[in-house]
């Protein structure tokens, strides 16, 4: 993770390489491997599950394998605070989750930890949210962050935007 101060305000930059993109790259290859056999299996056949059904499903996961592959490898985030507005963007793949908020609209930002059961136990996730000035809150990145990054990411953000940190309910205790 990088923070850059500019002369419009503060640039923090995440990349998404991780182990898991480069896990998913033998599978990338495999599935593509096994689109390029698969015409040889249906040759010949007739029923329409097997020649038509199978093999649109099996294109259609391998196209979204391989674009998570590229985008966990190739992708960052980048949250751009200026005075004016505060944005989170993905890319260079399109991604969703991009989004930007007037700062005018805002009152507080903050962190969240989500718990979920998993095969391999609990699986926590920290994200930092927004409380907007009607009241409203919503999430304003989800990274896959370890705890003292997103509030890393919360204090650098309220540093550059001179807001007061308080404490917001449900928030992640510092």
């Amino acid at each position: 993770m990088s923070l850059e101060q500019t002369a419009n305000g503060l640039v923090i930059t995440r990349q998404w390489r991780s182990p898991a993109g480069l896990l998913m790259i033998p599978l990338s290859i495999l599935w593509i491997v096994v689109l390029i056999v698969l015409p040889s299996f249906t040759k010949g056949r007739t029923d329409p599950m097997i020649t038509l059904v199978i093999p649109v499903m099996h294109v259609t996961m391998g196209i979204g394998i391989s674009y998570l592959t590229l985008a966990h490898l190739i992708n960052r985030t980048r949250i751009i605070v200026t005075h004016s507005h505060v944005s989170v963007a993905h890319g260079p793949l399109p991604w969703p989750g991009n989004r930007s908020v007037a700062t005018a609209q805002i009152n507080q930002f903050f962190c969240k930890e989500f718990r979920r059961r998993t095969n391999q136990g609990l699986q926590k996730r920290y994200q930092v949210w927004v409380l907007m000035s009607d009241g409203t809150q919503s999430k304003l990145v989800d990274l896959g962050l370890a705890p003292e990054r997103a509030l890393y990411i919360e204090q650098q953000i309220e540093m550059a935007l001179n807001i007061q940190d308080r404490e917001v309910p449900d928030e992640l205790p510092r």
